[in-house]
């Protein structure tokens, strides 16, 4: 849960959501414009920030998962391509599927932490 603290710096925030958090769904589809013309790049931000702990941070950063969507499978190649090599799965902008892939994706880690870290 976010803490709502009006003094801490959303920046702060993120990072703290993000050290706290063992699992990250990152949608990087939400990169449109707005009236200005101008991409809103929170998403792949953000999703950098996770990808950051994970591979810098200590022993449980290191044990981070997620997901990644976007609307098609291969369309972030067309703005962000270094991610390229991660698994990143199609939603199709239908929230049908996404709730379906977030559900799948959860009883594969539930299955996982159940058997220990050797499944």
């Amino acid at each position: 849960m976010e803490i709502d603290d009006g003094s801490q710096i959303r920046l702060d925030k993120i990072y703290d959501i993000i050290e706290d958090s063992d699992l990250g769904i990152h949608d990087i589809s939400r990169t449109q414009l707005n009236i200005n013309g101008l991409p809103s790049f929170n998403m792949p931000f953000e999703f950098g920030i996770f990808m950051g702990a994970k591979r810098f941070g200590g022993s449980k950063q290191k044990t981070k998962s997620c997901l990644i969507f976007d609307t098609d499978r291969f369309r972030y190649m067309e703005f962000i391509s270094d991610i390229s090599g991660q698994d990143i799965k199609s939603h199709e902008n239908d929230p049908v599927l996404v709730i379906r892939k977030i559900r799948n994706w959860r009883k594969v880690k539930s299955n996982q932490a159940a058997c220990g870290p050797y499944l």
